[in-house]
């Protein structure tokens, strides 16, 4: 904080949200967990939605109840059917997150 002091934070993607498990495209599912970790965090977090070679329209289906977004993120991206590699960037200046997703098809 301002006066350099530490706090103990969970990780974000730790959070439980809830997500309705229906049809959407891998893009909207994503965003959707990202919105709903915003909503919690009360953190703007972003997608990169513009990373080559992804297959964003795969068409997924991923829901829960309550459950780590981590492991909502991690269906989604094991739906798509890519080599996949992603990374959470935090910026401590502007106070928020983005999501981004690289890798190229099999």
């Amino acid at each position: 904080d301002q006066q350099y002091t530490t706090h103990s934070q969970a990780p974000i993607l730790d959070l439980p949200i809830t997500l309705a498990k229906e049809k959407r495209t891998a893009e909207q599912t994503i965003a959707l967990i990202c919105q709903k970790l915003n909503e919690k965090s009360k953190i703007p977090v972003t997608v990169n939605a513009d990373a080559g070679n992804v297959r964003w329209r795969a068409t997924v289906t991923v829901g829960g109840r309550e459950a780590p977004a981590r492991a909502l993120l991690s269906r989604t991206l094991a739906a798509m059917g890519d080599h996949l590699s992603w990374r959470l960037l935090y910026d401590p200046s502007g106070v928020r997150y983005e999501f981004n997703v690289s890798g190229s098809s099999q």
